[in-house]
Order: C-alpha cells, then sequence, then structure tokens
C-alpha cells in the first residue's frame, strides 16, 4: 500500500494510458502477473482546479483480505499540507467455518456390488404400505444404512496441507531438512554440499508434481467441475461462506445464529406482496384427458441414468452418485413410491423443503444489501 502516483491506471477497467514502457503501464502489469488485488477504485488526491486522481493503492493476494476501502477526509493538523485523502480498511484474518463432523462417507470408493445383493434381496411389493410419507421415511432409512457400512470413511483435516503433496515428496522434504539441520551441527563442506543436493533435487520434484497434479486435475475438471471448486475453495484465505455482518445501527453480528436470524429478516422485508390475479373467463373446448398415469421401472431407470453424480444431495442426504450406480436396483421401489405419490396428490416433506442461502452481489460484504438470496430445493 503507499502512494505508487500512477494516475493513468483505470483500475475499474484494467487499463493503462501511455507507452508499454511508462511506470503506469508496467505496475499494471506486474500486478496483473502477480496476480494482485488493488481495492482502491475513487480518486484519492483532491485540489480544487486540477483533476482528481487514484494514486494511493492498496494491494492484497487475496480478494477476501479487505472487504472494503472507505475513505475520510483529511483531518487537519495530523495530514499537515497534504491532499491525500485518508484511507480506512478492516483486514481479514484466515477465516474457516467450524466443521460439524470430523468424517464423512466416501461414496466414490463405496462397495456398490455389496449394495447391490443386499438390495435385490427385499421385496418392494409387499415392503410398502401405501402410507407416501411412512414409505418415504423407510426408504430413506434403508438408503442411509445401506451405504454407511460399505463405504469408507473419509475424515476431515484442517491443515494446509496442499493437495500437490505427495507421501513420496514428503519424505524427500523431511531429508532436505535433516540435511539442512546436520549441516548446521556440523559446518562441514560435505554436509552443506549434501543438503545442497537435496535442496535442487525438492524445487525440482515440486515444480513437477505440482504441473502434473495441475494437470491432472483440469482433466478430471471436465467430469466432475466440483474438482475444480473445490481446489479453489481450499486455496481462498476466508472460507466462510457468511462473514461479519452489521445491522443499520452498525452493531456487528458474529454468532452463526444471529446471522441466521437476521438475513431471514432482511429477505422477508424485501419481499412485496402481490395484488390477487382476477383472471378472465374463457370458453375452452375440453381437449383430450388422459384417465391414467404409469410410472414404470424403465422411464425410472432412464432417469436414474441421467443424474449429474457430481452434484451434491438435497435435504434428504441421498447422493446422486448412489441412484446412479444403483439405478437397477433402485428402479422397481421408486416407481411404486412415485406411483403413490401421483395417485395420493402428494409430495414427502423432503422434496418440498429447501436450503436458503445468501449470494454476495456487490460492494461490502457486511451489508445486507449486498446479499441476495438463493433456495436450494430437490427436484421430486
Amino acid at each position: 500500500m503507499g502512494d505508487f502516483n500512477a494516475p493513468l491506471i483505470a483500475w475499474s477497467s484494467v487499463y493503462a494510458r501511455g507507452s508499454e514502457l511508462a511506470f503506469d503501464q508496467r505496475l499494471l502489469d506486474m500486478a496483473l502477473r502477480s496476480f494482485f488485488t488493488q481495492h482502491v477504485f475513487f480518486p484519492t488526491r483532491v485540489q480544487e482546479g486540477q483533476h482528481s486522481n487514484c494514486l494511493d493503492l492498496v494491494f492484497t493476494k487475496s480478494l477476501d483480505s479487505i472487504d472494503e476501502v472507505r475513505c475520510l477526509l483529511p483531518v487537519l493538523p495530523l495530514l499537515g499540507r497534504s491532499d491525500h485523502i485518508v484511507l480506512h480498511w478492516d483486514y481479514s484474518m484466515l477465516s474457516v467455518p467450524e466443521q460439524p463432523t470430523s468424517f464423512r462417507r466416501n461414496i466414490w470408493h463405496g462397495d456398490f456390488d455389496q449394495m447391490k445383493t443386499q438390495l435385490n434381496k427385499i421385496n418392494w411389493e409387499s415392503a410398502f404400505s401405501g402410507n407416501m410419507a411412512e414409505d418415504w421415511e423407510w426408504f430413506r432409512e434403508l438408503l442411509h444404512i445401506l451405504f454407511s457400512i460399505p463405504c469408507p470413511i473419509l475424515r476431515k483435516r484442517l491443515d494446509n496441507r496442499p493437495q500437490w503433496l505427495t507421501q513420496t515428496l514428503k519424505k524427500e522434504v523431511n531429508k532436505k531438512r535433516r540435511l539442512w539441520k546436520k549441516s548446521l551441527a556440523d559446518e562441514n563442506p560435505a554436509s552443506i554440499n549434501a543438503y545442497k543436493v537435496q535442496r535442487n533435487k525438492v524445487k525440482r520434484l515440486i515444480l513437477r508434481t505440482r504441473k502434473d497434479f495441475d494437470k491432472d486435475l483440469l482433466n478430471r475438471a471436465v467430469e466432475n467441475p466440483k474438482l475444480f471448486y473445490n481446489y479453489i475453495g481450499r486455496r481462498t484465505r476466508n472460507r466462510n461462506p457468511v462473514p461479519l455482518l452489521k445491522t443499520s445501527e452498525n452493531l456487528e453480528i458474529s454468532e452463526d445464529g444471529a446471522k441466521s436470524e437476521h438475513l431471514s429478516e432482511f429477505f422477508k422485508s424485501i419481499f412485496t406482496s402481490e395484488r390477487a390475479l382476477n383472471p378472465p373467463n374463457f370458453d375452452l373446448n375440453e381437449g383430450p384427458t388422459k384417465e391414467a398415469v404409469s410410472l414404470n421401472d424403465a422411464n425410472v431407470h432412464k432417469e436414474l441414468l441421467a443424474l449429474n453424480e457430481s452434484k451434491s444431495p438435497g435435504k434428504d442426504d441421498i447422493p446422486p452418485n448412489l441412484l446412479k450406480e444403483l439405478a437397477a436396483e433402485l428402479a422397481k421401489p421408486l416407481s411404486i413410491f412415485f406411483q403413490t405419490s401421483f395417485e395420493a396428490g402428494t409430495l414427502p416433506a423432503d422434496c418440498k423443503s429447501a436450503r436458503i442461502t445468501s449470494l454476495y452481489k456487490s460492494d461490502s460484504k457486511n451489508e445486507m444489501a449486498s446479499s441476495g438470496q438463493i433456495a436450494i430445493i430437490r427436484q421430486p
């Protein structure tokens, strides 16, 4: 941060006037090559009779490090005769949301053959009672128990270990550290040379390993984009989806429960009451009607195979990957359930409930007006 005196840069459009050798253009190129984020977009030098320019800049490596840069008028005599405004911002430290559980089931490496064997033993015609709500509760719990046993446990670790750090590379890094400590203790030229050889080897291995990891990640992200988003999320400085909020009275809200209540009140306040609609009367000729609808196993099986297994589960916590892998075995019970639900004209509670989350739109993340909402609901 500081007075860089580069008035020819338009930071909002990422463009610099002048020649390529000018300081303004070289500063902009350096910031882009280093992937820096510049947070000041308003004039910071204001003087009567002269053009205002954005000269004082604040660079960070992460977009989430600073929420908003505000300006204060010069306060005399603290700034003397300075014609630069005072910049004020809050710097956000590393923020990681609390983890509700320390482990979860890795559905991607589950024993699907064992699951298929267990499902084939069930007589679905007599398994359902005919009560749509009770049948769905039983079926959902059955699937949860089914994949909780043959799926390995994937433990969640809150560490800063890079994803590209393999066990082989880790051993080489530890060896380099041991040689470094030995060279400090011995002060022997042979020990120092051994350390330098290992250091250069580790550098080459890191470059090669990272390159291979990035290439493999991009190839796999074509089929499963969430792998790429997960990688970006792990490298994000502030991973808390709902940051510190401020009320209209400038009171800070940090507790998750209070944030939820405050966002709920804000979202309810922006809804409008629509006027009752009185549609005109139309004389419509009766068209063909369908007396009965049959949801057979083949149609359900086709829809299950078309699921995107990389999507997240809904409120029922049934992974789409599980439904797709067991499409042949689950087509029969699901067709029975869908037929019962259609004839009863009702849906289970899981199909009508939604997770509502806030999305950042613009301006300060602490302000309510900067948040939009999105409802994630499972399609029946």
